[in-house]
């Protein structure tokens, strides 16, 4: 339905018993493996008129090219201008790589990291806050575990998923995480978590 509070509207679901998944206490394959076969069968969910009237599709180079200067305006005052010209000179190739900001007409969760995949006592998973679902690319659904737990954690979720071409979806995946963590470092502090932030840090360090 629709909520003058959500403007997309909102949805509701039964009551789901679990803890949020944990890589180090987790039977991480598993775990990986029915996420891949979650997100198949969500990406594969024929849409009705009534989902293309009422979700949102996102724009996301628009997304990403309004985050990066407000990014920069904070990662300016920790770096020096030689690592800040590195990083600004990745943000630029990823940008201008059109193929990672096509539009997909599959249904996404948008938001799936951890804390919104569940496990119950038997090793059952499920998905939850579906907030910011929409329609677009569904590679992004895959994008925040990606990030967060590496390609190590995910590869049991692609071959679960049956991508088509898992290693451009890896490449994508890995570019495509520059500016997950610019996003993060402007987001975070407000609405995120503080081991976002610090996550977000740590992966610029990396790239330099």
């Amino acid at each position: 339905g629709r909520s003058n509070a959500w403007p997309f509207g909102y949805t509701a679901q039964e009551f789901v018993e679990g803890k949020p998944f944990v890589a180090e206490s987790s039977d991480t394959r598993s775990v990986s493996t029915q996420i891949g076969q979650a997100l198949r069968t969500l990406h594969t969910l024929p849409l009705t008129p009534a989902q293309y009237e009422t979700l949102p599709s996102y724009d996301r180079l628009q997304e990403a090219e309004a985050t990066v200067e407000p990014a920069f305006q904070i990662i300016e005052d920790r770096l020096n201008p030689r690592d800040c010209g590195r990083l600004r000179s990745e943000v630029d190739r990823v940008l201008a790589t059109p193929h990672y900001f096509e539009g997909g007409t599959a249904l996404l969760h948008n938001d799936l990291h951890a804390e919104h995949v569940l496990m119950s006592n038997e090793g059952d998973l499920a998905i939850i806050d579906w907030a910011d679902a929409g329609i677009g690319d569904p590679d992004i659904d895959f994008l925040p575990l990606h990030w967060s737990h590496g390609q190590a954690f995910i590869a049991p979720c692609i071959e679960a998923y049956g991508h088509e071409d898992p290693a451009s979806l890896y490449r994508k995946l890995e570019d495509l995480g520059l500016l997950y963590s610019l996003m993060l470092i402007t987001y975070a502090p407000k609405y995120g978590t503080a081991n976002e932030a610090v996550g977000a840090w740590e992966d610029l360090a990396a790239r330099l």
